[in-house]
């Protein structure tokens, strides 16, 4: 099935660039096969529990019982596939709707089985996480149409961009980038 296999390609897409406009028709695409992995090719693909893109896309449309609910059950799907990379990625993401015991008990997990497999840039982002942000740290923060974008204390509001997006995606996942501006 190309097909579901490419609509959790979607969804992690609306999810990552924040593309909530898309979202409800993405999730509305993808809500039948809730409770299957989405396999392709012949099952030489696997993106893992469908559940795990439709709890994103509930928590992009602010439908956190939702997105809990999608969470567990792909938590849950990870764990009978034994595919722990994608179980940790999926306790990573819902610690975020979690209360504070139980986010610490699921990144605690999602830690130990990152640690096991080998997964720098997942441990790279939880230990970013625990440290606390310094004065002269960037920070992006979305409301609605607009971003919120500080630098060295000083905040500012910015209409909506593709660049925001990508310059958002790349702090979230700590991409490194150089620049070097023209000698003028």
């Amino acid at each position: 099935m190309v097909y579901l296999w490419a609509l959790t390609l979607l969804a992690r897409d609306c999810v990552m660039l924040r593309a909530a406009r898309h979202a409800p028709r993405v999730y509305q695409a993808l809500a039948p096969y809730a409770g299957r992995a989405a396999v392709a090719a012949g099952a030489v693909m696997c993106s893992g529990s469908t559940d795990f893109y439709l709890a994103g896309l509930a928590a992009l449309n602010g439908d956190t019982a939702a997105a809990d609910r999608h969470y567990r059950t792909a938590a849950g799907c990870h764990r009978r596939l034994g595919a722990r990379p994608m179980l940790a990625h999926t306790l990573h993401e819902h610690a975020r709707l979690l209360d504070p015991s139980a986010a610490s008990a699921a990144l605690a997990e999602a830690r130990a089985i990152a640690a096991d497999c080998g997964m720098t840039k997942l441990l790279a982002v939880l230990d970013q996480a625990e440290k606390p942000g310094k004065p002269g740290d960037l920070t992006l923060h979305r409301e609605d149409d607009f971003w919120l974008v500080g630098f060295a204390g000083a905040v500012t509001r910015v209409p909506d961009s593709l660049g925001l997006r990508y310059l958002d995606l790349a702090v979230r996942t700590g991409t490194r980038c150089s620049y070097s501006p023209p000698n003028c």
